[in-house]
């Protein structure tokens, strides 16, 4: 679906409606629909899942920067008629954090989600030429797509990767299947995940979810101590045994954890 409020393709995820709602933002070369996962898990929250700019169904058009992006999602928040919960992952949490600088009051709590925020400069070059092997590949057709998209994920995650072939793939001029991904948009990302944290003013409360398999890779021992010093006791920060790609590779330890701070601010 398509929100009339913001230029972003939306997908909406509920069962009941009857719970909380929660805008959740994915990380770079992914899409919306991955949080079907968490909200399959969580029938009562109404997740709300835009693709972000340069993903999926979105426009491929830049400007690619962080302050577009905030411009993208901050219609989305103001069409509820209260404060929703803001969860992102990856890039997406370094979004959440800026989107709770700029329009903090459209919000009412936040997860963070092993967010990429301040990371080294090493860690960007080796992951964007990890990434360089996706967004440059394109497959004769959906098995031969599945089976690369799979080879990345474990036994855990084989249900994103098929997701994956059926929405975030494209066919070419040249008759193979590519990513439906503008390759622009990666490198302007990993550049604004090498900055450092910015300070906030945000008073609602946060749970930041860390992924200890990554050995701070993405949430250094730094940057945790940045975001408790400006949240205080308002932060509930857990370390999860899961690697980065906790929404894919990890939606039962991701749901269990957001469904435990969702209760708490009842």
């Amino acid at each position: 679906m398509t929100d009339p409020s913001s230029p972003l393709f939306v997908s909406t995820f509920s069962a009941s409606g009857s719970g909380k709602s929660v805008v959740c933002l994915h990380g770079i070369e992914s899409h919306g629909g991955r949080f079907i996962g968490l909200a399959s898990r969580l029938p009562a929250v109404r997740i709300v899942a835009p693709d972000l700019r340069g993903h999926g169904g979105s426009p491929k058009v830049g400007p690619w920067t962080l302050e577009q992006h905030v411009r993208d999602v901050v219609p989305i928040l103001a069409a509820f008629p209260e404060p929703p919960v803001l969860l992102g992952h990856s890039f997406g949490g370094l979004l959440a954090w800026e989107v709770a600088r700029s329009a903090g009051a459209a919000i009412s709590a936040m997860v963070l989600v092993d967010p990429a925020i301040a990371v080294t400069g090493e860690h960007a070059r080796a992951s964007m030429a990890y990434e360089s092997s996706y967004l440059g590949h394109s497959w004769a057709d959906a098995r031969e797509a599945f089976e690369f998209m799979a080879a990345r994920h474990p036994p855990t995650g084989a249900w994103a990767a098929a997701l994956d072939v059926a929405v975030a793939v494209e066919p070419g001029a040249d008759g193979r299947l590519h990513p439906l991904i503008a390759p622009q948009a990666v490198p302007t990302a990993w550049a604004a995940m090498q900055e450092p944290l910015r300070a906030s003013e945000f008073g609602g409360r946060m749970l930041l979810l860390e992924a200890g398999r990554e050995n701070g890779r993405f949430v250094s021992a730094d940057v945790a101590r940045q975001i408790s010093a400006q949240l205080g006791d308002r932060l509930d920060h857990r370390v999860l045994d899961a690697t980065h790609t906790i929404t894919s590779d990890f939606p039962d330890l991701l749901a269990s954890a957001v469904g435990e701070f969702l209760a708490s601010l009842s």
